[in-house]
């Protein structure tokens, strides 16, 4: 799984592997140490929230995602999901979680974790 952030916005693009722990555990998660006792944790969950829906606490990102949305999307062609949670000071943060496909301007050996047989949306 893979993190990106910009001012507001929040993207999770996911692996196949991902995916299936998703599927059946729950939840997914990823660190980064940056040095002792100094982590970034980002989680991707599946909730009983009833929309996508993301919190910070104790340096842990956590993406909640709708369980029947995360079952359905995990089991389809749709490339990602999408919301604009709004925040208590009336802005809003854009949260994006796609499927990963392989990059186009790196060449790879290994496209088998990525999901290359979808077709992603045109720009």
């Amino acid at each position: 799984m893979k993190l990106r952030c910009t001012e507001n916005s929040l993207r999770l693009r996911v692996r196949k592997s991902d995916l299936e722990v998703l599927k059946t555990e729950g939840r997914v998660a990823q660190a980064v140490t940056f040095a002792p006792h100094q982590v970034l944790t980002f989680v991707l969950q599946s909730s009983s929230t009833t929309a996508i829906q993301s919190q910070f606490e104790n340096g842990t990102i956590t993406v909640l995602l709708p369980s029947q949305e995360t079952a359905a999307w995990i089991d389809n062609q749709q490339v990602g999901l999408e919301q604009f949670q709004l925040l208590p000071d009336g802005q809003k943060l854009h949260i994006l979680i796609e499927k990963d496909f392989p990059c186009q301007h790196v060449s790879e050996t290994n496209f088998d974790d990525t999901f290359h047989e979808l077709v992603p949306p045109s720009e």
